[in-house]
């Protein structure tokens, strides 16, 4: 694994063989702290930013190695994010081991102002997402990230259709949004309407809702180590904060709809 996801991915209490742990010098191997990108909520930031550590770098040895690394936001210069690490050298090269033993702010902590406005107050299942991830339970975040984006999506498709004009979709695209309001699930439903948002979400070629439905939705979730599923709830809360934004810039809808789905979607 590699130092930069095992910071960011892993609770208190992971452990894992790091492939980039370590750089050669002529004093020795000395640990090679990663930039990371993590949750800064002051006002200026409120979302993901580069942290950077500025300690001095430890040499390490075939011994543990107990130590504290403290990171800043190179944004605001005023969130820290402090880890208790243990760390050994394994061999020659620059692998080596490593154990977080823990971290403050806590592990998965800090929800930021655009993940909850884009739930808002009433959606019971953010809560509860952020608390699994938080504990480190991976199947568990997923499942609830799935469950408070499928509550949401009749909203979001309600607010592009509402400002269709806004958005720049074309009165086609507005017709393929109304088909997929139609559909009977959520799933369904986000396979309808990406083709008429992928030029106005969408980014490089990666449409966010193509990614988070590859995540909620993929075909191998019941096999995935709970590790893995962790770092999959990380991104979903990630993309999940980035559709958040886009809508937070677009006016809200002067007129409320009935709702889109005349029951509750399929899981």
């Amino acid at each position: 694994m590699r130092f930069k996801r095992f910071m960011e991915n892993l609770p208190p209490g992971g452990y894992s063989t790091i492939s980039d742990l370590l750089v050669g010098t002529d004093d020795g191997p000395v640990l090679q702290p990663p930039a990371l990108r993590l949750f800064c909520g002051t006002e200026m930031c409120d979302g993901l930013q580069r942290f950077e550590c500025g300690d001095e770098a430890p040499r390490v040895g075939e011994a543990p190695l107990y130590l504290h690394l403290r990171y800043r936001c190179t944004q605001c210069r005023l969130t820290e994010k402090v880890y208790s690490l243990a760390v050994r050298r394994t061999g020659k090269g620059p692998g080596g081991a490593l154990r977080k033993i823990g971290e403050y702010p806590p592990f998965g902590s800090g929800a930021s102002a655009t993940l909850l406005a884009f739930f808002g107050a009433d959606n019971a299942h953010i809560d509860k997402a952020l608390a699994c991830e938080q504990a480190g339970f991976g199947a568990a975040a997923v499942d609830y990230y799935r469950r408070a984006f499928e509550a949401q999506w009749p909203q979001v498709l309600h607010q592009m259709m509402s400002v269709g004009g806004w958005l720049g979709l074309s009165q086609t695209h507005r017709d393929v949004l109304q088909q997929a309001a139609a559909q009977p699930g959520v799933r369904q439903s986000i396979a309808q309407a990406r083709g008429a948002l992928d030029a106005h979400l969408g980014r490089d070629g990666l449409n966010p809702l193509d990614l988070l439905s590859a995540l909620l939705y993929a075909p191998d979730i019941d096999r995935k180590p709970d590790a893995d599923l962790l770092a999959d709830a990380a991104s979903i809360r990630v993309l999940l904060e980035g559709l958040g934004g886009t809508l937070r810039r677009v006016p809200k809808a002067p007129v409320r709809h009935a709702p889109i789905f005349d029951s509750a979607p399929a899981h």
